[in-house]
């Protein structure tokens, strides 16, 4: 199981007393001095509204970085964002617990590496996909994310790309002996902009050994790995009973797949 935390000041909690008795809403006035010329310190301008003021007609001070208890360095990196909710991925960190069977989970942090994980569990130990993506961009802005392995969920180590840089990993999925690392692409040249690839990689249970995956025309990747005897596991609407899979489509329908005599 992994566990995601995000780290960031609640802006609130750092005003001044008065401030927080009062206030119904508050916030950096965006267009207000960060700088008080006549005391030369810095900070922040706030502007706050209560039950006797309207949106219009604000209450607005300066408040020194002293006051507030924190630095312009910290509040650059963990204050206030305009579309709160949607962090930047360097508040974010996460941990995993672990645990054989019969034994009490640990806890260990996964690596600093964006947003870190989506994870699966393979024969050789675990395998994560980090998010790059910031909020109201696409990941094409920032690359790939790293995939990253380990064999105790402690220690952890980056492993090498299946695939150039010219896309980005959607997803990474568990198979029987192995790992399927999807890429997407942008077909740039294509006379549809809004025209796509996916590509697929098949890897060994610890992330190496990197092949890429050539599907015969009509053949989808399902249909490719029962005939390779890699079968999916734990995929989303995915069911598999000995050489028989059964996928649930996103519109309710069912389709079921047979492993080739």
């Amino acid at each position: 199981m992994t566990l995601e935390t995000v780290t960031y000041m609640n802006l609130f909690s750092l005003m001044p007393a008065d401030i927080r008795e009062e206030a119904n809403y508050l916030g950096p006035k965006e267009n207000g001095p960060w700088h008080d010329e006549s005391t030369g310190e810095s900070g922040m301008t706030v502007e706050w509204w209560t039950d006797e003021t309207s949106y219009g007609d604000l209450n607005t001070r300066f408040v020194s970085w002293d006051e507030l208890g924190t630095t312009e360095e910290l509040y650059d990196d963990y204050g206030a964002i305009v579309n709160k909710g949607y962090h930047p991925p360097w508040r974010y960190s996460g941990s995993i617990f672990t645990a054989s069977w019969g034994e009490s989970p640990k806890r260990f942090d996964l690596p600093d590496i964006y947003k870190c994980c989506d994870m699966i569990l393979t024969d050789s130990g675990y395998v994560g996909l980090s998010d790059p993506e910031i909020a109201g961009h696409g990941p094409s802005r920032w690359g790939p994310g790293e995939l990253v392995f380990s064999a105790d969920g402690r220690y952890w180590s980056r492993i090498v790309t299946p695939s150039p840089g010219d896309g980005w990993r959607s997803s990474i999925s568990a198979v029987d002996g192995g790992i399927i690392s999807s890429s997407f692409y942008m077909n740039a040249y294509d006379e549809d902009p809004l025209a796509s690839t996916t590509r697929h990689w098949i890897g060994a249970a610890d992330g190496s050994d990197w092949q890429p995956i050539e599907l015969p025309e009509g053949m989808n990747l399902v249909e490719w790995l029962m005939a390779h005897d890699r079968a999916p596991i734990d995929w989303p609407r995915i069911a598999v009973n000995g050489n028989i899979v059964l996928r649930i489509s996103y519109d309710g329908s069912i389709d079921r797949y047979v492993v080739p005599e």
